[in-house]
């Protein structure tokens, strides 16, 4: 908890899908007063996405994008030539009942090319 109030936590793939909290303060008057507040935090995308890229197999400039995310999922594959460059739409799919998503780029003939995954609404 910051000066500010602004609680900051950081999940990881091995944590549950329901976290519990407990906030407590206090202060240093007389009487002493203190409060404590207690919430969960519950993580609804908990699948870790894992990203790979591999040839097409037609040709030297088509590669296949694929991850595992989360069912029912929209993504967007994107790439750009330079990391800090502008990102290009270039696909868009849902993720199977599996979280098993994929797309083809057809053309990649530039020298650098990066991609990504994005989760539509994010």
């Amino acid at each position: 908890i910051d000066t500010n109030g602004i609680i900051t936590w950081t999940s990881r793939p091995s944590d549950p899908a329901t976290n519990s909290f407990s906030v407590m303060v206090s202060d240093n008057g007389t009487p002493r007063l203190s409060a404590v507040q207690s919430f969960n935090v519950i993580l609804s995308d908990h699948i870790a996405p894992t990203l790979s890229l591999a040839t097409s197999g037609t040709d030297s400039h088509s590669y296949v994008l694929s991850l595992v995310g989360t069912p029912g999922a929209q993504y967007v594959g994107q790439y750009a030539t330079n990391l800090g460059g502008l990102w290009l739409d270039f696909a868009t799919n849902v993720a199977a009942s599996d979280g098993r998503w994929s797309v083809l780029d057809p053309s990649a003939t530039n020298r650098a090319r990066f991609y990504r995954a994005r989760a539509m609404g994010r």
